[in-house]
């Protein structure tokens, strides 16, 4: 696989991004020339659509714009001849609510095929391996870290709310254990100097300061888990039981089966753009802000 990064479109004209019409013209025609693009999947993608210059701020239009990122994806016509199904489901899928979440699983469904060496048994888990990040005992030691920091700010991006939410529930596992965390030294900053706010821009972050960064790692996990739960269900998170964790397991197992996430543990959104194509609205694919849905909608169209 080669990824290609196009910068050129961080630009506020829109302009700028011409300046790799003639390069990519070039390297196109090189891999039709070669043979190469008739034994390639080209996926031409972004992480978001425009969101600079005057199209993005002069109204409702450009801030459609801005969350409709760029997916273009060909595939070699005996590929599409050799699994016809893939042909009506990615064509089904044109207009229809995708995410990277899909992106992923498209991928992965792709390697499991034989002509990008994939075979029946290659993407099967290698093992039950996985740990779900609110098994209390195995992430223990991570949370006796992380909650050295209660009341300090992690990073910009999570809110104290966030980081509240995570801890009480790091507590509840202390809790559940039987255990009392230690006061352990753990930052390179004394902790008094470090960022009790979001708007504390003279004062450095836990993420500057935190010496365990496994323990920083989990911490972000936990947040970014705490908001798929909330997206998908609206509730908070909970400390899951012993059955629900095994659980996760066996559904991580029935995902790689199925190539469709499970909906909980390790995924929970996305699935293979080329076996499914059932519609979704914004939240079964993991879109937090949804342009299409009212009222949003309705002021997009000038509706009254």
């Amino acid at each position: 696989m080669t990824h290609i990064s196009m910068q050129e479109g961080h630009e506020g004209t829109g302009e700028v991004i011409g300046t790799v019409d003639t390069d990519l013209a070039d390297l196109l025609g090189e891999m039709e020339d070669s043979g190469e693009m008739n034994r390639t999947v080209l996926v031409l993608t972004s992480d978001h659509g425009s969101h600079m210059g005057p199209y993005y701020m002069s109204g409702a239009m450009g801030e459609l714009e801005q969350r409709l990122p760029l997916l273009i994806m060909t595939y070699p016509k005996w590929f599409l001849d050799k699994y016809g199904g893939f042909r009506g489901n990615l064509q089904a899928q044109e207009q229809t609510i995708t995410s990277h979440y899909d992106t992923h699983w498209t991928f992965r469904h792709l390697a499991t095929l034989p002509e990008f060496g994939g075979n029946s048994s290659n993407y099967q888990p290698r093992s039950n391996s996985y740990t779900d990040v609110w098994d209390c005992a195995h992430n223990r030691d991570y949370m006796e870290v992380a909650y050295q920091f209660r009341g300090y700010i992690f990073t910009r991006a999570i809110s104290y709310v966030k980081t509240a939410t995570v801890l009480d529930l790091a507590k509840a596992c202390f809790q559940q254990l039987g255990f009392e965390p230690r006061v352990l030294n753990r930052s390179t900053i004394p902790l008094e100097l470090l960022a009790t706010s979001n708007t504390d821009v003279n004062k450095p972050f836990v993420e500057e300061a935190i010496t365990d960064k496994f323990a920083y790692y989990w911490f972000l996990d936990a947040v970014k888990y705490q908001e798929l739960i909330d997206l998908k269900y609206g509730q908070r998170v909970s400390l899951p039981s012993a059955n629900q964790l095994e659980m996760d397991v066996a559904n991580e197992a029935k995902a790689w089966d199925s190539l469709r996430a499970p909906g909980t543990g390790r995924y929970i959104f996305g699935r293979s753009l080329l076996k499914y194509s059932d519609p979704r609205p914004c939240k079964e694919a993991g879109i937090p802000i949804c342009p299409c849905t009212p009222p949003r909608a309705k002021h997009l169209r000038g509706s009254n």
